[in-house]
């Protein structure tokens, strides 16, 4: 797993790709991104891309989010005394949001700091849930099947990137989560040698839950890096 951390890291780092960055969603678009900025009515919705080539942001992407400050500035101004630390908090996050959309590198160099810091926490997690639907393995064990588990994870999106370059978002992170699912599935199969039913109930318990902490973990990490930087 360190080997294909760094092996990853090196990668991205060369290749100039961008592990997340933030663009406005085309008009139209289905569903809602990540984040929504602007007044209520007119709020326009950003989608996280992952590996990706960092994108030249246009004047109306850039008009969007300065909507979104002026408006939190007009509601600072008349809100009650004891709102107004979650109005200062918005208005930092907007901020920190305009500043990674000019420029995605000083949220980059963030997340490659703490992620795999942030990693190395949540396998054991990750061996954890692993234990509630497979009892039947001891948790040192799951322990070892997590590293094995990050790690095709991290060496798979090292071989992403080089897509990223090529086809341009969102190919890379939708391939990503295809291969992944479907290797984590073969692999709880062969491991834990159950048959598909038991297999599938572990897997889907085991991927909600999974998501939820990962989710939030990584969602937390993502605002501090937006502020922070």
């Amino acid at each position: 797993l360190v080997i294909v951390l760094v092996i990853f890291f090196m990668t991205l780092e060369l290749s100039g790709v961008a592990l997340v960055q933030f663009r406005l969603r085309p008009e139209g678009g289905a569903g809602s991104g990540v984040v929504s900025v602007g007044a209520a009515g007119t709020k326009s919705d950003f989608d996280l891309v992952l590996l990706a080539p960092p994108v030249h942001v246009d004047a109306a992407e850039l008009a969007v989010v300065q909507r979104g400050l002026a408006a939190i500035d007009r509601e600072a101004e008349g809100s009650p005394p004891g709102e107004a630390a979650g109005m200062d908090l918005a208005r930092r996050l907007i901020a920190g949001f305009d500043r990674t959309l000019r420029d995605p590198a000083p949220l980059n160099a963030f997340l490659r700091d703490w992620l795999p810091r942030v990693l190395f926490l949540m396998i054991p997690v990750f061996a954890l849930l692993l234990k509630i639907p497979f009892r039947h393995r001891r948790y040192f064990e799951q322990l070892i099947f997590s590293l094995h588990v990050h790690a095709f994870f991290f060496l798979a999106t090292t071989l992403m990137i080089p897509l990223g370059l090529i086809a341009g978002a969102p190919w890379p992170g939708r391939l990503l989560a295809i291969v992944s699912t479907a290797y984590l599935l073969i692999a709880i199969r062969n491991f834990h040698a159950k048959n598909w039913f038991v297999t599938l109930f572990g897997f889907l318990l085991l991927m909600v839950s999974y998501a939820v902490v990962l989710a939030t973990v990584l969602g937390g990490l993502l605002l501090i890096g937006v502020v922070r930087t």
